[in-house]
């Protein structure tokens, strides 16, 4: 399983480029309590 620079679990999905050829991309991250039943989330940065 990946994780983010938090500590949450995700993936990023590219979605596109845009018009001066910069990548578009949205980071998908999920729910500790429901991936890792019941961890606690971590300490914000």
């Amino acid at each position: 399983m990946a994780y983010n620079v938090a500590g949450w679990p995700a993936a990023v999905v590219r979605c596109g480029d845009l018009a001066e050829g910069l990548p578009i991309a949205v980071q998908v991250v999920a729910a500790l309590e429901r991936v890792l039943g019941g961890r606690k989330a971590p300490k914000p940065l």
